[in-house]
């Protein structure tokens, strides 16, 4: 290998191990100066430090020290003089070619003021985003990870959760790939704003295909005679799709008296205005439970499963998706511990990140 090759790699080594440290360089771009009040600022939320070549790790929102799991307050370039022949010569930034598409010396520090000042005036989606900044949204993504990234107070991205609970606790590895792979994810399919309290008004939002929508795995449903609810049932499809799978009767449940009015009624379906974390309903009085995309839109999701228990003898039917209208965010793990809970497992379909369903043979207690 050429010998410029290997000091090229050198290079981008050791800039990967200061990386953390080095964001607080940039300040100045800003028209900040470095001072342990202006990072406090800054860095109020959980931000990651470029430890390694392979992993970063979550530090604390406060100043301190690395090695305490804190941002820095300050780097000072004269106890560390290679770092300033890296930032005369541009390769400073070649560490974000392994995360962001387009590195930072390419496009500039003002399209990260711009994101940043649309993300403050035009909060919503990407695409609200780079309307607002006069971006193509392939760039105007970068810029809001790389905002995120280097100046986690300045912005938030929300995906049913904030990117700060996504990280996880201080001190935790998260693999380089996985970090900007969680990150994009975020960026692309949730809502992103300024601020701390910029989150969105929750809504549930109740959409025209919704009427509709007939999931296979109810198929693998056992409906045969049964009693089924369907709490939170919106338009009621899929507790009156029962009914053509041999089910006796359905209660449709939901919190919305507006939705239910809309829903058609029938000599097997009835319709209650009711809540989900109070169903009223006896004790192992339903055969089948269909708790469709529901539990993300609850303030206790806890007591809503609590409540399935009481009331099911025989199945439920669970299905989450994160949203950004959702209060929380579900991964995979977080999907089958909730299953789990009500039985054992007889169906499940995972739809990438974005949905999980099952089929759950209700376990009794004591069983």
């Amino acid at each position: 290998m050429p010998l410029n090759q290997l000091l090229l790699r050198r290079i981008e080594n050791d800039i990967e191990l200061a990386i953390g440290a080095i964001r607080l360089l940039f300040l100045p771009l800003f028209g900040y100066e470095i001072s342990c009040e202006v990072l406090s600022g800054l860095v109020g939320r959980k931000a990651v430090n470029f430890k390694t070549d392979k992993y970063v790790v979550v530090v604390g929102g406060g100043v301190g020290v690395l090695s305490e799991g804190r941002v820095p307050c300050a780097l000072d370039v004269r106890r560390m003089p290679p770092l300033r022949r890296y930032i005369e010569a541009g390769f400073l930034t070649r560490d974000f070619r392994k995360g962001p598409e387009y590195p930072l010396i390419e496009l500039g520090f003002n399209i990260l003021v711009l994101a940043y000042l649309s993300a403050k005036f035009c909060p919503g989606d990407i695409y609200s985003v780079a309307r607002c900044a006069g971006l193509d949204v392939g760039r105007a993504k970068w810029a809001v990870a790389a905002l995120r990234t280097l100046y986690p107070s300045l912005l938030e991205v929300y995906k049913g959760v904030g990117f700060e609970e996504r990280l996880g606790e201080v001190g935790r590895l998260i693999r380089r790939e996985d970090y900007w792979a969680d990150l994009y994810y975020f960026v692309e399919s949730g809502y992103i704003s300024t601020g701390y309290k910029a989150r969105p008004r929750v809504r549930l939002v109740r959409s025209y295909a919704a009427k509709y929508a007939i999931p296979p795995i109810l198929d693998l449903v056992d409906f045969r005679d049964a009693v089924v609810a369907d709490i939170g049932c919106g338009y009621g499809t899929k507790g009156a799709y029962g009914i053509r799978r041999g089910a006796k009767s359905v209660v449709l449940l939901d919190i919305d008296e507006r939705v239910l009015r809309e829903r058609g009624n029938g000599l097997l379906i009835d319709k209650v205005v009711a809540d989900a974390h109070l169903l009223p309903l006896r004790d192992g009085g339903i055969d089948v439970a269909i708790l469709w995309n529901v539990l993300q839109f609850l303030s206790d999701e806890a007591k809503a499963i609590e409540e399935v228990r009481r009331v099911v003898r025989r199945e439920v039917v669970l299905s989450v998706y994160n949203a950004v209208s959702g209060l929380r965010f579900y991964s995979y793990r977080d999907f089958l511990e909730r299953a789990l809970a009500l039985g054992r497992l007889k169906a499940v379909r995972r739809l990438g990140r974005s949905q999980f369903q099952a089929v759950v043979r209700y376990a009794h207690r004591g069983s």
